[in-house]
């Protein structure tokens, strides 16, 4: 919420909202239009973890438009190229950092935001047990199959096979 003139905070009456199963919304009724001292209040809204940190809920990534939040399921998959519906937000890019763990058998090789989230794609020869973006930890959305290749908006990349083990195994993770 944002009162004219000030700077952005939580609005007293505002708590968060869980979305119905039943119907797929989430409604926040009876909002005050102005605040104690008359000036108009400008709401917002975010999709958050538990704790508080801008993160799409596992197999899920959203979109917001004004007071509308958009949830698209992404498709989880075990097996051969990741699926998963990646296109980064208008005005991004996306990252292609080429470091390596200290063994080299994995490696950060994309980052994007997403409907207000970061993700991440690792390389990796093997299971990658978890991951922290941007300070939080990462939720992992999608496992890509061994030799599978990942595309993110139009940028369409091959499994990678400059890691250090048994190549043959690589693949992707997507958080």
């Amino acid at each position: 919420m944002q009162s004219e003139g000030s700077d952005l905070k939580k609005a007293d009456n505002a708590n968060f909202a869980m979305v119905d199963k039943a119907t797929n919304q989430a409604k926040w009724e009876k909002q005050l239009l102005k605040d104690s001292s008359g000036k108009k209040l400008d709401y917002s809204v975010k999709v958050v973890n538990d704790i508080g940190l801008l993160e799409d809920p596992a197999g899920f990534r959203s979109s917001v438009s004004g007071l509308t939040v958009t949830m698209a399921s992404v498709v989880l998959t075990a097996i051969g190229d990741c699926t998963g519906d990646y296109d980064p937000d208008a005005g991004y890019v996306i990252t292609e950092p080429t470091d390596y763990s200290t063994n080299g058998h994995s490696a950060l090789r994309k980052m994007w935001v997403q409907g207000s989230a970061y993700y991440i794609a690792v390389a990796s020869t093997h299971e990658v047990g978890a991951a922290t973006v941007n300070g939080a930890p990462g939720t992992q959305v999608e496992v890509c199959g061994a030799g599978g290749s990942i595309t993110i908006g139009s940028s369409f990349t091959s499994a990678p096979v400059d890691l250090n083990g048994n190549v043959a195994s690589s693949h992707w993770t997507v958080y």
